[in-house]
């Protein structure tokens, strides 16, 4: 289906959606097809990708978190060396992004299409 086409029907930037189809087809999952009638169709069946393999696509593979160790600033802080372990929100958070991922590797597109 051309990105247009796409952008048209969803009601999205054509400029906008042209990024991730881009995105999309540089991590395999779309394939772009030349040409007059082109557009955008599946790299491969629907069974082997999984909702994982878009969001990285996407959003990369850095955690949504990103722990600002604020602990260590303000005007409580303590030296640096107080602070070996993650505080309990980092570490929360962290465990929330494994079972997020987990949960995503599971779901293949085909389950929800």
């Amino acid at each position: 289906m051309p990105g247009a086409a796409l952008a048209e029907a969803f009601g999205l930037s054509p400029s906008y959606l042209l990024k991730h189809l881009n995105m999309l087809s540089a991590a395999r999952i779309l394939e772009s097809v030349p040409g007059p009638a082109g557009g955008y169709r599946l790299a491969r069946p629907a069974e082997r990708i999984t909702l994982l393999d878009i969001v990285l696509a996407v959003e990369g593979r850095e955690p949504a978190f990103r722990c600002g160790e604020i602990r260590q600033r303000g005007p409580v802080k303590l030296d640096a060396s107080a602070y070996v372990k993650p505080c309990g929100i980092n570490a929360a958070m962290l465990k929330a992004e494994r079972a997020y991922r987990a949960a995503l590797a599971e779901t293949k597109l085909s389950d929800i299409v």
